[in-house]
């Protein structure tokens, strides 16, 4: 009975109208999570439409059911317009326009679907605890569905997602759940937090990606530096840790030890900092065109550094077509208007809320806002690696945490009875 109460609470004393909005929402985040259903909407173009189209129908349906809630014309709703005529803009211009506007729409779907929803859901404190208890089942199944995959076919993308980088991006952001339980002074929760991330790390070492490891040991870091005593003693210990766990990742799969000369995932995105940049250049205002072709720009460029043949970074760039680095890629083909103010825009909402009374020391009391804080930018670290806002199921859950973000009213009144998760 109490099972049943906590599942429906998020919906008690609700219009219909309302909770039919937050199960579309539910389920637009379980389809992005695990891709269960799938279904493809345009049989020739890669872009993922179906997640992007349940990001829209999101937002569509609070927009309708929460005409209290809707967004007002603050400077975060003309911001918001300003980037999504900046893209579609870009998108028409672009030499490969039909290409671009499907990535530019499934951007713009699941991006401002996904702030706008969190936005007005999560004003509500019990709304947002009850989230929490959802994405640690979200992440639990995302899990037991790669270490499946792994365990059959030696692949933890084999279930779901055709990419590492997207399972491992999706484990970053969702990680705010075990995090946020791990935090807290309950045993239990905290027990089964710590049982969450050890199976989340396990997907992680055996999605074989270096910055799969790199990435926890640099937030393990910042958790250590900015908690607790004997700081120093406590880094050198993360830091032996995380080098041991890199060696027997390169002894693992010999075919991730690091190199740099004539090494495609080194060269292509060292070089891809003057190339972006290279294109950007030659159009400023729009950019080149969300993945439309950059063969043009080869023909006057000079690779500045000489880590490859010039003919294998020209393939490199015909068979990828992006940055790799999802800031270059916004710069190289949205332009530095777009670039610019989606940045700014988002480190000034993000040090508004983390920075508000005491910094960082604020944070620490507040176990909620800290875990999501850790996961947001444990995936941003994840976005100079590769160029994850532009999977539509990872952008979601990127702009999903953001808008969380923004909704956080401050250090005071976040944490419930005794730092648990608990409605207060």
């Amino acid at each position: 009975m109490k099972l049943m109460e906590h599942i429906f609470r998020p919906f008690k004393g609700r219009s219909p109208g309302e909770g039919f909005a937050f199960l579309v929402f539910l389920m637009t985040c379980f389809q992005a999570a695990i891709l269960v259903p799938y279904i493809v909407l345009v049989p020739d173009e890669r872009t993922n439409m179906f997640t992007a189209l349940l990001g829209g129908l999101s937002l569509l349906v609070c927009l309708v059911c929460f005409r209290n809630k809707r967004p007002k014309a603050s400077p975060a709703f003309w911001v918001s317009v300003t980037l999504v005529l900046l893209v579609l803009l870009s998108s028409a211009l672009s030499s490969s326009p039909r290409v671009s506007l499907f990535r530019g729409v499934a951007i713009i779907a699941t991006g401002a679907g996904g702030f706008w929803c969190a936005r007005m859901f999560f004003q509500e404190r019990n709304r947002l605890d009850w989230f929490v208890g959802f994405c640690l089942g979200l992440i639990t199944l995302v899990i037991i569905l790669a270490l499946t995959g792994g365990f059959l076919t030696g692949k933890v993308t084999f279930l779901m997602d055709n990419n590492p980088h997207q399972v491992v991006c999706k484990l970053f952001l969702l990680a705010f759940a075990p995090l946020a339980m791990l935090f807290t002074r309950n045993r239990r929760e905290m027990l089964v937090g710590g049982l969450v991330l050890f199976g989340a790390g396990l997907v992680l070492y055996l999605s074989t990606l270096r910055s799969a490891i790199l990435i926890p040991i640099i937030v393990t870091l910042v958790v250590v530096i900015t908690t607790g005593r004997f700081r120093v003693l406590k880094a050198l210990i993360v830091i032996l840790v995380g080098a041991v766990m890199f060696a027997c990742l390169c002894a693992s799969f010999p075919d991730r030890q690091l190199q740099i000369v004539n090494y495609e995932p080194v060269y292509y995105r060292v070089e891809n900092y003057p190339f972006s940049w290279h294109i950007a250049v030659h159009n400023p205002l729009l950019g080149n065109g969300l993945c439309a072709s950059r063969d043009t720009y080869l023909d006057n460029y000079a690779l500045k550094f000489q880590l490859v043949h010039r003919g294998a970074f020209v393939q490199s760039v015909k068979n990828i077509g992006t940055s790799e680095n999802i800031f270059l890629t916004f710069m190289a083909d949205l332009g530095f208007p777009f670039t610019i103010l989606y940045i700014v825009s988002v480190i000034v909402l993000f040090v508004r809320i983390v920075g508000k009374e005491s910094g960082w020391s604020g944070v620490r009391q507040n176990y909620l806002l800290y875990a999501v804080s850790l996961a947001f930018f444990s995936a941003v670290l994840h976005c100079f690696t590769t160029d994850d806002l532009l999977i539509p199921q990872v952008n979601w859950f990127f702009h999903v945490l953001l808008g969380m973000i923004s909704t956080f009213p401050g250090q005071s009144g976040l944490s419930g009875v005794n730092g648990s998760i608990k409605a207060q």
